[in-house]
């Protein structure tokens, strides 16, 4: 089923003690299952739902059997997908779960259709797919969202943002955080999706490099390496290293301001961004001393010169960079 099959069968209290969610779109993976953990167990949330990351097969067995608290339903969610022998036997686990549990295999991107877990998710009707939304989809979304807040947006001024944004939902969600707080209730319109908004591309970069600063190292790597994957690697290693001196050179001006008891609304004039952009940029500043920020600046600043004099390759030079800057971040 798709995920809109799957809200509306949830809507309607029609749940199933089997899930695979899998598919490019995570964000609204992930609002999928606070929707289905709520459905299921609208209290004692803490105590009948268990999580793992990388589970044993005993791991989830023993979650799925254990009584729930006063009698309710159990959520288990398993994180990872299993193979070969360990695969075939949890698909067959699947035809002996308790009525009282719901086991959800919550997956990263979209399954294998080879494994033995999928194709059984699937003909048990328990396979949900999260694609990317259609671009009529992603332009609903936005003319819906905005008038929840109270702000209008067209249907041409729509479809600009998305255009400009792309369709991951994660970043159309939080892209138009910051039209409606820049709007505060008025309009939306091109001029400003313009102004404050960052494109596709640039939104990818921004959010890896605030992986990095939140100490989310995993993540970051992550969307470096989406960013890197193509044939001209070494040249958008060097253009994402300008990025990264670009970012703590305006981190830098936002720590000496604070410290000079400058207003996040001066910091803003002064770096000529708007105020969003630097009540970030002044609270990443406190993750950092400012020998730390001038040290990393000089580190990615010298990504191009460890590849020309053969100290490192450059993607060896951006990732030691990354982890001289960012290492002492929890």
């Amino acid at each position: 089923m798709n995920y809109a099959q799957f809200f509306s069968s949830v809507k309607a209290g029609e749940l199933k003690n089997l899930y695979l969610f899998h598919g490019e779109e995570e964000y609204i993976k992930e609002e999928a299952l606070r929707t289905l953990i709520s459905a299921a167990v609208p209290d004692m949330a803490d105590l009948n739902v268990t999580v793992f990351e990388n589970p044993t097969l005993d791991d989830i067995y023993s979650a799925c059997e254990a009584i729930s608290f006063l009698g309710g339903t159990r959520v288990v969610v398993a994180k990872s997908l299993f193979k070969d022998k360990e695969a075939k036997e949890l698909a067959n686990y699947f035809d002996e779960l308790s009525n009282s549990v719901i086991l959800v295999i919550y997956l990263r991107g979209t399954a294998d259709s080879r494994s033995l877990i999928v194709k059984k998710a699937k003909e048990l009707g328990a396979d949900v797919e999260f694609a990317i939304l259609s671009e009529a989809d992603a332009i609903k979304w936005v003319e819906q969202n905005a008038k929840k807040a109270n702000c209008t947006i067209s249907k041409d001024t729509a479809r600009f943002f998305v255009a400009t944004v792309g369709k991951d939902m994660l970043s159309i969600k939080n892209e138009l955080e910051k039209l409606i707080a820049y709007v505060n209730g008025g309009e939306i319109t091109k001029e400003i999706v313009s102004h404050v908004v960052i494109s596709n591309v640039e939104y990818k970069i921004y959010a890896m490099y605030d992986y990095f600063v939140s100490g989310k190292f995993s993540d970051g790597f992550r969307a470096l390496d989406s960013l890197m994957s193509g044939k001209a690697a070494d040249d958008e290693a060097i253009g994402i290293s300008g990025y990264f001196v670009r970012c703590l050179k305006n981190t830098l001006v936002a720590y000496d301001g604070a410290k000079k008891g400058l207003s996040v609304s001066e910091i803003a004039s002064k770096l000529k961004v708007n105020e969003w952009s630097a009540k970030g940029l002044c609270a990443n500043a406190k993750r950092f001393s400012r020998n730390q920020l001038l040290e990393g600046i000089s580190e990615f600043s010298n990504v191009l010169t460890k590849r020309i004099t053969g100290a490192a390759s450059t993607t060896q030079a951006l990732h030691d960079a990354i982890l001289s800057t960012f290492s002492h971040i929890k």
